[in-house]
């Protein structure tokens, strides 16, 4: 799906390459690579990657060797000459519609699949490659500068606010254990006192039966001297 220019902004410039002869994966790692960068910045990195002094990580391509410090990589320099070349014509239409050069991101890089056909001779039976690319450019000023250095700063805060509100809930039932620990104590206490007053009770109790009895042993000798006399 290609954009004409009625649909650009006044501050975005368009270059489309149509059927060109390189891999539809290579140039969509590519896109992935340059993306939202500045375009002096992206150009720097696709010269480094013809010249083989960068490697374009792979992160859809399966089977690719790894590179110190980035994994899956790879040099497709192909695809990178052609991609600069689109490039360079994005920035130029920039400049002639009096856009800064200096200013430039890559807003939107769309790789697309072209019309294959055959090859032919040796290599009959097999499609080529062909791939449509377009590449959308845009000024940036200072107001959408701070805009991004705002969003970043509010992303930071919000990770923070979130870590703390995570410590507390974890805190919280450290707390409400202490304080369930120091309840559970005076009624442990409590049972403590109790048991060593239940004994002296059955004391009481066994006491009592012992004084009727004495009485009752007592009374019939009395009876027995009476008849005796």
């Amino acid at each position: 799906m290609t954009r004409t220019t009625k649909q650009l902004s006044e501050r975005e410039a368009i270059a489309i390459g149509i059927g060109l002869p390189i891999s539809r994966k290579a140039s969509l790692e590519i896109s992935n690579f340059i993306k939202g960068k500045d375009v002096q910045r992206a150009k720097k990195m696709l010269e480094d990657v013809i010249l083989m002094k960068i490697a374009v990580p792979c992160r859809k391509i399966a089977s690719v060797g790894h590179k110190k410090g980035i994994g899956p990589g790879n040099y497709p320099i192909k695809a990178a000459t052609f991609i600069l070349n689109v490039l360079k014509s994005a920035e130029a239409n920039a400049n002639s519609k009096g856009l800064n050069t200096d200013s430039l991101i890559i807003k939107t890089m769309i790789p697309n699949q072209g019309s294959r056909s055959y090859h032919y001779g040796r290599r009959r039976g097999l499609k080529t490659k062909s791939t449509h690319i377009e590449i959308v450019v845009e000024e940036i000023t200072k107001k959408d500068d701070k805009k991004i250095a705002k969003k970043g700063t509010t992303e930071k805060k919000t990770e923070t606010t979130v870590e703390k509100k995570v410590e507390e809930k974890t805190e919280t039932p450290k707390t409400e254990s202490k304080d369930s620990e120091s309840q559970a104590e005076p009624k442990k206490t409590e049972s403590k006192e109790s048991e060593q007053k239940k004994p002296s009770d059955t004391t009481k109790v066994e006491t009592k039966p012992v004084k009727k009895t004495e009485e009752k042993t007592e009374a019939p000798k009395d009876q027995a001297e009476e008849i005796k006399k």
